[in-house]
């Protein structure tokens, strides 16, 4: 867990970064960034997917252990 709030923190921490340079530079991504954002946003729905089925997987392992534990 701590691991995955230091990357949270990177990512926010570079995100912040990105935008001040943008706004700095006045830089307007056009299509590449557009595209960009779409496939961000895909990616980021998938790993949240696989985030909630690897959750269920651990819940199934950990029934079926206290199951045989029995």
């Amino acid at each position: 867990m701590k691991a995955r709030d230091e990357q949270t923190g990177a990512q926010e921490q570079f995100k912040d970064a990105l935008t001040r340079l943008k706004e700095i530079t006045k830089f307007n991504g056009g299509d590449l960034e557009k595209n960009y954002l779409s496939l961000k946003k895909d990616y980021n729905e998938c790993a949240d997917r696989v985030e909630a089925v690897h959750k269920r997987v651990r819940e199934v392992e950990n029934v079926s252990a206290d199951l045989f534990s029995e």
